[in-house]
């Protein structure tokens, strides 16, 4: 169920060509932040009347604080953005709701890469290392990590692509980490599929999307990985992260070289996540079959939660004071965060994320 309040713009917070932040004052007087996405509406502006979406706030879910902006109220006609033409494609997102719109994919007829598109080639991917993360967070440390790996070499950057999948979030634009790091150019691509939306290409799904990231944006590593704001339930399969089972399968499907990125800590509070999470170890269970890489902290502790993991899964230990790792933390982990948790308060969240960012390096300049 869908709750609602109208409000008044009270200023502006923060643009981007995506979205405005916005302050609202609500008619019982309150002052919030709302977000609106620039896709489907033009622009607000202070004094504006608009109608809100305040479901989330409703329900102290983690939305981040906002609240979200559905129309206004006090235009008339039909409200439209002014780059409408570079939604002019014939692909619906959210389909069937009162908010689809219509976007261009970059399979679709229109789309100067539509022949790109025309052959099945399953070994498309030539061997190029994909991470697949349950939660967005993991993202920043894996550019950085790229990036620093990449200098400490002397080598040009490497081309990183993140594949976000429909999980989490769906605008592109509501990413604080993904603004901060194309900003920074450790991102040089952004692919979007299902119904999320804004990245600089839309796709239809992940296959197609995988076969853009090496064809079209050239990438060197991929990065697959929910938006913010996945769902967990507390139960065996019912989380998000389950999509992780097919999304390293097409990895393998297309000829590409799957880098499961496990989610560890032992700061978690709750029990389920602790060592090695509960999500992972079910992603792994269900992936018997798939032959990923799995990069891991030589602990004894998270070696017996693997016990009898499957023997297609190639397993890669490290130790948790490696010189590689030493000089990233020294440089880089202040700016690192998960859940509000930050290196020092989770350092094995990180670990795992560096040692597998540090294969996905190791594993392109093999191919050099």
């Amino acid at each position: 169920m869908i709750t609602r309040n109208t409000g008044e713009i009270l200023s502006i917070l923060k643009e981007t060509p995506s979205l405005q932040e916005v302050e609202v004052r609500l008619p019982d007087g309150k002052r919030e932040k709302a977000i609106h996405y620039l896709a489907w509406q033009e622009k607000v502006k202070k004094h504006d009347r608009v109608l809100l979406n305040t479901t989330a706030g409703s329900l102290s879910l983690g939305s981040g604080g906002y609240h979200f902006v559905i129309i206004g109220l006090e235009k008339e006609g039909n409200w439209h953005t002014k780059k409408q033409d570079s939604f002019s494609g014939h692909i619906m997102k959210m389909r069937y709701t009162p908010l689809q719109f219509a976007i261009q994919s970059a399979e679709e007829e229109a789309s100067p890469y539509h022949d790109v598109f025309q052959q099945i080639n399953d070994h498309v991917l030539m061997k190029t290392p994909v991470l697949i993360g349950e939660l967005h967070s993991m993202l920043p440390g894996i550019c950085y990590s790229l990036s620093y790996l990449s200098e400490k070499e002397g080598r040009d950057p490497l081309r990183v692509v993140y594949i976000m999948t429909d999980s989490g979030a769906l605008p592109l634009s509501f990413s604080k980490n993904v603004e901060q790091l194309k900003k920074e150019h450790l991102l040089t691509h952004t692919i979007t599929i299902g119904h999320a939306f804004g990245g600089d290409l839309e796709c239809v799904n992940i296959f197609s999307a995988l076969h853009a990231a090496v064809t079209i944006c050239q990438a060197d590593v991929i990065v697959v990985a929910p938006g913010p704001g996945v769902v967990g339930t507390g139960t065996a399969l019912g989380f998000s992260g389950m999509e992780q089972v097919s999304l390293l399968q097409s990895v393998t499907l297309l000829g590409g070289k799957p880098i499961f990125i496990p989610r560890v800590s032992f700061n978690d509070k709750r029990e389920r996540h602790k060592g090695i999470s509960n999500h992972s170890l079910t992603v792994l269970h269900f992936s018997w079959q798939t032959p990923l890489v799995l990069n891991m902290v030589n602990d004894p502790i998270l070696i017996q939660q693997l016990q009898g993991q499957s023997p297609y899964h190639e397993m890669i230990l490290y130790t948790k004071e490696d010189a590689n790792w030493r000089g990233f933390q020294q440089e880089k982990w202040p700016l690192l965060q998960t859940m509000g948790r930050s290196f020092q308060d989770d350092p094995y969240y990180f670990l795992h994320i560096f040692y597998s960012a540090f294969f996905a390096h190791k594993e392109f300049i093999k191919f050099l």
